[in-house]
């Protein structure tokens, strides 16, 4: 997978997900999501298409197993979310240059933060074409 950044500042980190997940650039992403501001989960998902395997979100409770690959909300404060990319076992930030493990990641949102991984989005893989 190629790493999509978001602008320093910005609210697109979602957008940059879905450039991520789609192998499309951050540009091509905004114009897919109609907008360049803050995305809905509901705005991810219909982007995504045949991508996403679930219409929302879905809670990351202790004993949840992740999926290999999925879309994963980060929350720190009421109404203060981030999407990032999880590859298993990689995690792609659009914050943060290339990717890092899940572990580790997980543990630097709790203690800078405050903050955990709260929900997931399952994806589908890209079929390959048959011609």
């Amino acid at each position: 997978m190629s790493h999509v950044s978001q602008p320093e500042g910005s609210n697109l980190c979602g957008h940059a997900c879905l450039a991520m997940v789609l192998g499309i650039d951050l540009e091509a992403a905004k114009a897919r999501l109609g907008h360049g501001r803050r995305t809905r989960t509901r705005e991810l998902v219909a982007a995504l298409g045949e991508h996403a395997e679930d219409a929302r979100l879905r809670p990351l409770k202790k004993d949840t197993e992740l999926p290999d690959y999925a879309i994963l909300k980060v929350t720190w404060a009421p109404n203060q979310g981030h999407f990032v990319v999880y590859e298993a076992p990689l995690v792609f930030d659009p914050n943060l240059p290339g990717s890092v493990t899940f572990k580790p990641y997980y543990q630097w949102w709790v203690d800078s933060h405050k903050g955990r991984v709260t929900s997931f989005l399952a994806l589908r893989r890209a079929l390959p074409d048959p011609r």
